[in-house]
């Protein structure tokens, strides 16, 4: 399984960084085994979700947290869908559009 920790105290890199960071993780990925990566970039999230979309991954084989002290994952479907969108998770750019368009 793949537990991946969306949170400030992430591995923090640069937007144009994250294909390969996200590539390299997907590649080097074992399944039937237990990994833990930590990122801070919501863009890494939505890329691991294509990434699952496209079939690189398994989507049996991700969970997704909202920060550290998460009890229970965010399972993603076969299409990289959230099961459950939770408050806060990768929604700053979504607030911000929100906000812009004078929908809030």
């Amino acid at each position: 399984m793949l537990k991946i920790i969306y949170s400030q105290a992430g591995e923090h890199m640069a937007d144009h960084a994250v294909k390969g960071w996200v590539s390299n993780l997907v590649n080097n990925y074992v399944e039937d085994s237990d990994s833990v990566v930590s990122v801070s970039n919501e863009l890494a999230i939505e890329t691991m979700r294509i990434e699952i979309k496209h079939g690189n991954i398994d989507s049996k084989e991700v969970l997704f947290f909202n920060g550290q002290d998460d009890e229970f994952g965010i399972r993603v479907d076969k299409d990289g869908n959230l099961e459950e969108w939770p408050k806060g998770f990768c929604d700053f750019k979504d607030n911000i559009l929100t906000t812009m368009l004078g929908w809030d």
